[in-house]
């Protein structure tokens, strides 16, 4: 499966890659813009990048008009080698040895001919693996939550899934309970840690078999927890409160449903 996108000023070139990867038969999915009006070519490369999970054989292929700001943005994602090619040697390259998954082109600096046959050559050519294997594997996964995520969509790949959202949640329940349980038997911190790192797996586990971005989800926590807090703040300070050290539970849920309330 092939994802496509652009900005304004790739709009025309994807066009013509989108017409051209139908003529070789292969599946193509457009993901905009649909029109020559300006854009932000981060919003999307977030498109593309989030159809292509780890060790997924999807590609992706983004233009702007250099190919730089789009490589930029997706490969701020770990799972992303996004390659910026002008030349049919260097797609094929990036695939043969880097095993990109993304193609970035410039529609201001390469010709239709050079972009097709950079395009051909990505998507014909296939990892080389064996020394370079060693090598890529070395490339981003460098933080817990990538690695965590790899093994996830590894699990997946091998049949090792929930059969329904039912059996997910009662996993992420159990786990409540395990910590629950633990903190109340005042067990080691090292063992708590441990049922907390469970019910936090569980959850993300959850949110990939649901389908959704574990990034972007994250994303969701910050805008929805920012919000709140924010509007928690500007209520205690418009009632002479400096913070809310010394004050009741009861009262800060009062003020955490305010904030809800207003912004609805």
């Amino acid at each position: 499966m092939i994802f496509i996108a652009s900005d304004h000023a790739g709009f025309d070139l994807k066009g013509t890659l989108v017409k051209h990867i139908k003529s070789l038969g292969l599946s193509v999915t457009d993901e905009g813009p649909f029109s020559a009006e300006s854009v932000d070519y981060p919003d999307y490369a977030q498109k593309i990048v989030s159809h292509l999970n780890y060790g997924s054989s999807v590609k992706g292929i983004l233009i702007c008009g250099t190919g730089i700001g789009m490589s930029i943005a997706a490969n701020r994602y770990a799972h992303i080698r996004a390659a910026l090619c002008q030349f049919e040697a260097e797609a094929k390259f990036s695939r043969l040895h880097n095993d990109a998954n993304v193609l970035c082109l410039g529609a201001r600096i390469i010709s239709v001919d050079a972009a097709i046959s950079c395009l051909h050559a990505f998507l014909t050519t296939e990892f080389e693996g064996a020394r370079h294997a060693l090598r890529v594997n070395k490339l981003g996964l460098n933080n817990p939550l990538d690695k965590l995520l790899a093994l996830e969509y590894d699990a997946i790949s091998f049949g090792f899934d929930w059969p329904n959202h039912d059996m997910a949640i009662n996993q992420v329940m159990s786990e409540c309970l395990e910590v629950k349980d633990a903190l109340q038997k005042q067990e080691l911190p090292q063992r708590v840690q441990e049922e907390i790192s469970d019910l936090l797996h569980a959850a993300i586990s959850l949110c990939v078999y649901s389908g959704f971005d574990v990034h972007d989800t994250f994303a969701v926590i910050v805008k929805k927890f920012g919000s709140r807090l924010a509007v928690v703040k500007a209520l205690a300070h418009s009632r002479g409160l400096n913070n809310l050290h010394g004050q009741s539970f009861e009262y800060m849920l009062q003020l955490w449903a305010e904030a809800k309330k207003d912004l609805l």
